[in-house]
């Protein structure tokens, strides 16, 4: 499962490699405290991140998520998503989409999505930490859903910085 999830994440990821070459680009990770509506169940995940600014308030997103660590949880599975998020000052909203592996369902591809609200603060010029919280939801076989409610708690660090806009001006005076 760990290699599909991780072939899942590199084709999110490669869908970010257009924008990456003139906007700022950070990787990260989280830990999130998830809960299972259907089972009344919570559990432990963490996921992988690549974000890139588009605009001064649009970022692109690309995650790779494993929701379930605890054994006696609910099903284990790996989600690969793509999505958006909108921020105004450090509050952001963000609605992800993309493919969920499970391997003890009757599908082992699905679709997957989530959105919720975050709070994202800048410790320094290339340090950010961050928190969500949202709804995540999942088919696992013909017409039945997997519902979470998460919250996550981050860091990411800024690797790219943007290049200079051409053609490049100076000012010879």
């Amino acid at each position: 499962m760990k290699r599909h999830i991780f072939l899942l994440a590199a084709l999110a990821l490669m869908t970010m490699g257009a924008t990456a070459q003139s906007h700022d680009v950070e990787i990260g990770a989280s830990l999130q405290y998830c809960h299972d509506f259907a089972h009344s169940k919570p559990n432990l995940g963490a996921d992988l991140r690549l974000t890139c600014q588009l605009t001064d308030a649009l970022r692109l997103r690309a995650m790779a998520n494993v929701n379930g660590f605890v054994p006696d949880g609910f099903d284990r599975y790996g989600t690969a998503t793509v999505g958006l998020s909108a921020e105004y000052s450090m509050v952001y909203g963000f609605a992800d989409f993309g493919l969920s592996l499970n391997p003890s369902s009757t599908q082992p591809f699905n679709p997957a999505a989530d959105i919720g609200i975050g709070l994202r603060f800048d410790l320094a010029r290339i340090h950010h930490l961050f928190a969500e919280t949202g709804f995540a939801a999942t088919t696992t076989g013909v017409d039945t859903w997997n519902t979470n409610y998460f919250v996550k708690v981050g860091y990411t660090i800024t690797i790219t910085k943007p290049l200079p806009q051409w053609p490049v001006t100076t000012n010879n005076d």
